[in-house]
């Protein structure tokens, strides 16, 4: 069996992690961080992506997913800042008040949910990252976790 040392896989890379002040988002901003990733952290709560983004090492940037214009200003802000956007971690979401359980959940807020968070930070991702076409040498990555 071969070997394969990962720790250093995402050297040289920028992943910007929506949602990345807690659970799941900071968890794959560890991961990443670990591996070598600058860590760009987007969420809305401003403590807790600040902290976030110390621990990490990298930059926190506000930002209400559901804001088309803040989402393109995030990615703008990342590649301006560190030339690039090689990863986007798309992981925040929102949870209207009137979608408590899944059997209870309106298709019109369901597509709510997903036009306001995934859909936008997938197309500003796509724009940035080049994802759209095959990028040279496998360099730009687009990762879509569904919310909540």
């Amino acid at each position: 069996m071969v070997a394969f040392d990962l720790t250093r896989r995402l050297a040289g890379r920028v992943a910007v992690i929506t949602g990345g002040g807690s659970g799941i988002g900071l968890a794959a901003g560890r991961r990443m961080h670990a591996e070598g990733a600058t860590i760009v952290v987007a969420d809305i709560d401003g403590g807790s992506g600040a902290a976030a983004a110390d621990e990490l090492s990298g930059l926190f940037v506000p930002v209400d997913v559901s804001d088309e214009d803040a989402v393109n200003a995030l990615f703008d802000n990342a590649a301006q800042t560190y030339g690039s956007v090689d990863i986007a971690f798309n992981n925040a979401g929102i949870s209207p008040p009137d979608d408590d359980l899944i059997e209870n959940t309106g298709l019109d807020v369901w597509h709510r949910v997903q036009t306001s968070t995934s859909n936008q930070c997938t197309c500003a991702a796509g724009r940035r990252c080049g994802t759209w076409r095959p990028p040279a040498r496998g360099r730009s990555s687009t990762r879509r976790r569904s919310s909540p």
